[in-house]
This record gives structure tokens, C-alpha cells and sequence, in this order.
């Protein structure tokens, strides 16, 4: 039961009996600014900037118990909020304002010494301020990748911005516009949004775990992935049919044998080897896709679509949406061009039209010709001068991957089909993320895929996996080889397992046995996976998520299994926390003990321990055996 208490200077909102906002003159909750973001758009590369004018603490307040709602205000500005309860939290939804505020500041009171958690940003947050834009670059496991990498706040994260601490306290923004979140103070945590937010949940949970799963509720929307998602290793391929079932047979020699494929470009690719923008198969280099998507399937494998919302001007796709006025337009009317690896232009995705049509071409002309799943992509750029038939192009930035998603989901649902994403993996059967090109440069990039698996859990993200494709391109060939091979080590345990085959060509065949052996083990633990994953859809925990250990990549996997990356090619040791209690090795089925170990980690030999006293004991110790490490 929600319940107001005021008088002269300050205002509390109770949640059966619980406090969960304070405002008070000399602490207000609001604080208002009229300047506007400065957002451009480079390549495929976003960046915000713009300097905030003197904000305006909204001081003034006044409740209305009666009618569930507050307004605050200073002199010639003012918002008004509806108050709500839903699952156990308090949800503001703005219901009016003086006038369209370009930014809205939130203060709440944070306990000095709780570490805080979320944003899609891994380990503790304090001390830190962060920016919650898709598409910025992907934070680094080491300061001195991130000094490499320029600004420490440039990170990438789903949009969710849901952030919750050790006491279970937490925040959520339903907003679609930027948001800076700034944990620099010891007692207040601040956030600033850019343009109005269409709903601010708080709550208290009562532990980080409960906080965790309010993440899940509020953010996520997972359906049930499919098996073979689960069971089986999926491959990216790219290159026409001869080359994907060269590769295919290539890696099932070395004993990779793959329950599906992704293809990028089975559209067709451009001049600079990108993938052709269209939604029809490519005659040059899949000319009897039908076909071959169906002869996989009776090896067992199934063939992954990727699909995007952007068109090439010179496809048939782009001339229909023209006609039918389904893109972005300029400021002239005519379709929105842009440049993304090669000019495009885009479908309006606020548009329900163009929505209605992408879903009813990627069900009758895509996944009609045999796939199994749909990868939606390339979603999370918008140019920000585009016009959208509802809304601002710029402040819809963060919706805009949950609208492609939407698009692929209805068509899926209506074939049965599964939903990949990287743009949003909160609203997909499975969500990837890839971590840093910087870091995969320097050799650092299991640690950067690692952190962004976590960052993904720390907001309730469950079914995740990583793909190490562009990290593996941006890499140096002489770090390849190790990196395919820790990646390898790390997919072994999430979810889904997708492994590139660009640069495999060049690996030495003891390491592609090491892969190999990954595979192997992932297909082992797809039982226990499996039953983690439905605990997932059913509570909202997630199966994979972040350890106590600040700033470390350290997982569990359940509560019962516990894996230390090593994320450098310079390292063959890995440290662990290991709670109190008896641990075994998973793969050597040596004896360890609750406390802090520094142990070696060959590669192809992670280092991954269960709880001796675990209900899942049998089952691991029948891994040992089976992989006879």
C-alpha cells in the first residue's frame, strides 16, 4: 500500500511501511536543465556530448495522496507525476510538465559503503560515471586498456538502465533518449536523462540476488530458446555456399561438428565485403539457398538469417519501402540516406506500417527459404537528423533496437523460428554481445567479451553468449590463434557457443582440437545449462552471472559452478574466489577450498570449479570422466 507523509520542508512515499522516495528543500529528488544533447553520428560510431546549462532544483513540492500523484516545482517550471505500485516498487510516470525539459536530473540517497551494480556494465560502479547510449565502445577489463581506449565512460550496454546495490535498493528508467549515470558521490547517486522519461521505477528488494531478478521482471523479455541453441556449437560463415559447406566439413573433420550456421551475407555482399542490405537471397553467391538450408537440415544443422532494418538503395527491398513510404526522411521528404559501411537508408520503425511490412517480408521471403532463426542487427544506428513519423530520431535512439526486435520476434512467432539479437539482447531468445575491437587488439579480448557477458546478467539478461567475428578481425594473426582459443574456453560455459570461423584457416590443428575439446565440454553441461535457463524464465535469475569479486570476470554458473576466464594472451594462470566450503576442479577433479587461489590455466584447460556437496555432484564428476582431461 502506497502511503504519502510530509510537512513544511520534506516528503517521503512509503511502500507498505518501506520508504522508497525522500525529497526534502535542501535535498530535492528533481533538478531540471534546458540544454540540449549534441549528438553525431561518424561511420557507425556514436557520440554525445553537449554541456549541461545551470540545472534547477525542483524544491518546492506538493502532494496529492488522493489522486496518487506529486508535483515539484521552482519558480516558472514544474512536472507532475502519477504514482503507482506495481511488483512490489513505486513507478513515477510523468502526467505534465511547464514545458519540454531537454534534461531531467534524478538524486536518490545511497548508503556510503554499498557497491552498486547495472547500466550493462560489469562490477562495482562506484566511483565511476557512466553514459547508457547503444553503440558506444565496451569497457575494458584493464585501466590501461581503457586509457588506450580514450574516455573511461564510453561504454557499451544493453538499453536497460536498471542499477540496484548490495543492500537491494534500485532504479530503473523506462527512457529512450541518453542517460549519464554518475556514482562519483560517496552519498547520492545521480542521474541525468536526456529528454523526458516515460517511467522511473524504484524499489527495494531484499538482497542483491531479489534486486537481480527485479532486473529480469523490469528489462527482459526472453522467450524459451531452442534446444539445438543450447545443446550444440553454431559457426559464422560467410563467403557463398561452396565456401560455407567447405567450412562446415573443415571443422567437422577437426571434430567441431556444428548443430547450426550463421550467415551474414546470404543477401549478398557489397564492394567493401559488407553484407548486402536486402531481404532476397543472393543468386551470385547462394543461388539455391532453399536448397542448402534444407540439405543442412538433414545433417542437423540449422541455418541462421542475418536481417537488418537498413536497405540498400539499390535493392528491390528499398524501392518497395520507398514507394509505400515506409523509410526515414530528410528534411526534404525523400528517404534518409546515411553512411554505414556503404550508403543505406532505413525503415521508420515508429512507422506501424513499416513495421506490419518488415514482419511479413522476413516470415514470406526469409525464413521461408529454410532458417531456423532470425539474427536481428545493425538497429542501434539512427541518424539523428532523420524524421520519424513519431517521435524524435535523436531521443528514440535506445528504442530503436526494441523495435527492430519486435519486428523479428512477430515474424518468428509466427514461424516457430528463434531470435538472435546484438542490438538489445534483453528482447531476444538469445542475446550476443561481442566486447572491445581495442581489446582484441591488444590481446585482451576474451576479458572484454567476458565483462560484457556480465555487464549483460548485472541487468537481468540470462540467455547471452559472445561473438568474437569483429574482435578476431581488429585482432593481429599472431594473437588469433590464442584468443580463438580462450573464447573457445569461455563460450563453453554460457548459454549458446558460437564460434567464428574467420582466421580458423590459420590455426595450428593442436588448437583446433582445444576448440574441439570446448565444444565438447558445452555439450556436456547442456543439461545443467539447461535447467538454469528455465529457472531463469521461470524466477528471473539469471544462469550466468557476475561473482562478488569487484572489477573481476569471474562467473557462476548457477550456484554451483564458478569459471575465472583468463582473458590475456600473456597469462596461463587465473584467480578465483572461491566461497567457503569444499570445491572441485571440473576438469582434473582436483581438491580446493573456500578462499582465493591463483591457479595455472593452460590454454584448453579452463579453470572451472563445482561444490563438492552440490546436487549436481554426479553429473560433474561424469564430466571428468567423459572428457578425460
Amino acid at each position: 500500500m502506497l502511503k504519502f507523509e510530509s510537512d513544511a520542508r520534506s516528503l517521503r512515499v512509503l511502500l507498505d511501511g518501506k520508504p522508497m522516495i525522500t525529497h526534502s528543500t535542501t535535498a530535492p529528488l528533481f533538478a531540471t536543465s534546458d540544454a540540449a544533447p549534441e549528438i553525431k553520428l561518424s561511420g557507425d560510431s556514436w557520440s554525445i556530448s553537449g554541456r549541461s546549462l545551470p540545472e534547477k532544483p525542483l524544491t518546492r513540492f506538493s502532494p496529492d495522496e488522493a489522486h496518487s500523484s506529486l508535483r515539484f516545482g521552482s519558480p516558472r517550471r514544474w512536472i507532475s507525476l502519477g504514482v503507482d505500485e506495481r511488483e512490489g516498487a513505486v513507478v513515477l510516470k510523468l502526467e505534465g510538465s511547464s514545458r519540454k525539459f531537454a534534461r531531467i536530473a534524478l538524486m536518490l540517497p545511497a548508503p556510503p559503503d554499498s557497491a552498486v551494480y547495472g547500466g550493462g556494465v560489469s562490477g562495482d560502479l562506484r566511483g565511476r560515471k557512466i553514459t547508457l547510449w547503444e553503440s558506444e565502445r565496451s569497457s575494458a577489463a584493464s585501466s590501461a586498456l581503457r586509457e588506450a581506449m580514450g574516455r573511461a565512460d564510453d561504454l557499451s550496454c544493453a538499453p536497460i538502465a536498471f542499477f540496484y546495490d548490495d543492500e537491494g535498493s534500485f532504479v530503473a528508467f523506462r527512457h529512450a533518449g541518453g542517460i549519464v549515470a554518475d556514482f562519483t558521490h560517496r552519498a547520492r547517486r545521480r542521474f541525468e536523462l536526456w529528454g523526458m522519461p516515460e517511467e522511473i521505477i524504484i524499489g527495494r528488494a531484499e538482497s542483491r540476488e531479489d534486486a537481480m531478478r527485479g532486473a529480469a521482471y523490469i528489462g527482459a523479455n526472453h522467450r524459451t530458446p531452442p534446444r539445438w541453441a543450447l545443446e550444440g556449437v553454431s559457426i559464422g560463415v560467410e563467403g557463398g555456399e561452396e565456401e560455407l559447406l567447405r567450412r562446415v566439413d573443415s571443422v567437422g573433420r577437426a571434430g567441431l561438428r556444428p548443430t547450426a550456421v550463421y550467415i551474414r551475407d546470404w543477401s549478398g555482399a557489397s564492394k567493401n565485403g559488407d553484407p548486402f542490405r536486402d531481404y532476397a537471397p543472393s543468386t551470385a553467391l547462394y543461388p539455391h539457398l532453399g536448397e542448402m538450408t534444407a540439405r543442412l537440415r538433414t545433417r542437423g544443422i540449422r541455418a541462421i538469417a542475418r536481417v537488418t532494418p537498413q536497405l540498400d538503395p539499390s535493392s528491390t527491398a528499398y524501392h518497395e519501402a520507398a514507394r509505400l513510404g515506409l523509410l526515414l526522411r530528410d528534411g526534404r521528404g525523400a528517404p534518409q540516406l546515411f553512411d554505414i559501411n556503404g550508403m543505406c537508408a532505413q525503415l521508420d520503425l515508429t512507422n506501424p506500417d513499416a513495421r506490419a511490412w518488415a514482419a511479413d517480408i522476413l516470415e514470406k521471403k526469409v525464413l521461408s527459404l529454410g532458417f531456423s532463426a532470425l539474427s536481428a542487427e545493425g538497429a542501434s544506428v539512427v541518424p539523428p537528423s532523420a524524421v520519424c513519423m513519431f517521435g524524435d530520431a535523436v531521443l528514440l535512439h535506445n528504442r530503436w533496437a526494441r523495435l527492430w526486435l519486435d519486428v523479428c520476434n512477430e515474424a518468428a512467432r509466427r514461424t516457430g523460428a528463434a531470435v538472435f539479437a546484438t542490438g538489445a539482447p534483453a528482447f531476444a531468445t538469445m542475446g550476443e554481445v561481442c566486447g572491445s575491437p581495442t581489446a582484441w587488439r591488444l590481446g585482451e579480448g576474451v576479458a572484454s567479451a567476458a565483462s560484457a557477458v556480465l555487464g549483460q546478467a548485472a541487468v537481468g539478461v540470462g540467455v547471452v553468449y559472445a561473438d568474437a567475428r569483429a574482435g578476431l578481425l581488429a585482432s593481429p594473426p599472431e594473437l588469433r590463434s590464442q584468443q580463438l582459443v580462450r573464447f573457445a574456453e569461455l563460450s563453453a560455459f554460457l548459454p549458446h557457443f558460437r564460434f567464428p570461423t574467420v582466421g580458423t584457416d590459420a590455426l595450428d590443428p593442436s588448437d583446433m582440437q582445444l576448440v574441439a575439446n570446448m565444444a565438447k565440454l558445452h555439450a556436456r553441461l547442456a543439461p545443467y545449462i539447461a535447467v538454469l535457463v528455465q529457472r531463469y524464465l521461470d524466477g528471473g535469475l539469471p544462469p550466468v552471472r557476475p561473482s562478488s569479486a569487484a572489477r573481476s570476470t569471474q562467473f557462476f554458473v548457477g550456484d554451483d559452478l564458478t569459471v575465472a576466464p583468463v582473458g590475456s594472451t600473456e597469462s596461463n594462470t587465473a584467480d578465483v574466489t572461491l566461497p567457503e566450503g569444499a570445491w572441485v576442479r571440473l576438469l582434473d577433479g582436483s581438491d580446493y577450498t573456500g578462499g582465493r587461489h591463483r591457479v595455472e590455466a593452460l590454454p584448453g584447460f579452463p579453470a572451472a570449479f563445482y561444490r563438492r556437496d552440490s546436487e549436481h555432484a554426479t553429473f560433474f564428476r561424469s564430466i571428468i570422466r567423459d572428457m578425460k582431461m
